[in-house]
């Protein structure tokens, strides 16, 4: 396959690292790095501000995507608060897209107003969202909200490690069901949540899954930088293990790293 400058849906950087105790910036330096290394040309900054030591990483990432034009920022919001002035505000300052947590509630979908989907439906931002199988199921309606803005499955719909008692069908079924929304892209990204050890062999069926339900050109490939590297190294937290490369031939491998994600935000 010829040479693919990679498009990483899924990163986070923060200003004092993913630990809180690093000096300013050298999260960043290590991603500068990793993304010559790695051949990555831009990459979707998902902020996070879920707990309080991550406090104003919206507008760190702001700040670093003024300086960074390869930085694609998507602005957290928080369920509870978020109101069209702040979307509007953010996407004013820069925010190409926004992010959303819902880990295993059900419910916190229902307390974002009706009113923030039709902002973001309206300026087809993309939404890129964290939730379980359990949370899942309440994204249907915010499939429908949002029109044709890309919704952005992270890390598989966190399925959880294949070493428990639920059966494959039930823990891949909740996202199975997106799949009925065209603009649902699902993203191969945090395999080491499913099997810490790489290369994530007991992830294949899951993958599988979400191949078979949205097809291989609807999944796209994300680091999780830096998160991932409390489980595995660097080279391995930006690697295509052999079977998702014999899953994802070419152009399917292409679409897989980059035009996809390219397609759904409408970079160049």
């Amino acid at each position: 396959m010829r040479f693919v400058m990679r498009f990483d849906a899924h990163i986070h950087l923060f200003e004092h690292g993913f630990s809180g105790e690093r000096e300013s910036g050298a999260e960043l330096a290590d991603y500068l790095r990793l993304r010559a290394r790695h051949s990555v040309g831009r990459a979707i900054v998902v902020g996070y501000e879920g707990d309080e030591q991550f406090a104003g990483n919206n507008d760190y990432i702001l700040s670093l995507a003024a300086e960074h034009e390869w930085i694609v920022p998507f602005w957290f919001i928080d369920p509870s608060h978020v109101t069209v002035a702040e979307v509007q505000d953010a996407a004013d300052r820069g925010a190409r897209g926004f992010s959303l947590y819902l880990g295993a509630d059900a419910t916190i979908a229902g307390r974002v107003p009706t009113a923030v989907w039709a902002a973001l439906a309206s300026r087809r931002a993309p939404l890129s969202v964290n939730a379980t199988p359990d949370a899942l199921d309440s994204l249907g309606h915010v499939a429908e909200a949002l029109g044709d803005a890309p919704l952005l499955i992270s890390h598989l719909g966190l399925p959880g490690r294949v070493d428990t008692d639920v059966p494959r069908e039930v823990r891949t079924a909740a996202l199975a069901r997106l799949a009925a929304h065209p603009h649902v892209l699902v993203k191969l990204s945090a395999l080491y949540a499913i099997d810490p050890a790489y290369p994530h062999l007991t992830a294949m069926d899951d993958v599988r899954a979400a191949v078979d339900a949205f097809g291989p050109d609807r999944i796209i490939w994300g680091s999780d930088f830096s998160p991932g590297l409390d489980v595995v190294d660097e080279d391995e937290l930006f690697a295509l293990p052999p079977w998702v490369e014999a899953l994802f031939p070419a152009p399917h491998r292409e679409r897989l790293l980059r035009t996809t994600l390219l397609r759904a935000i409408e970079e160049d």
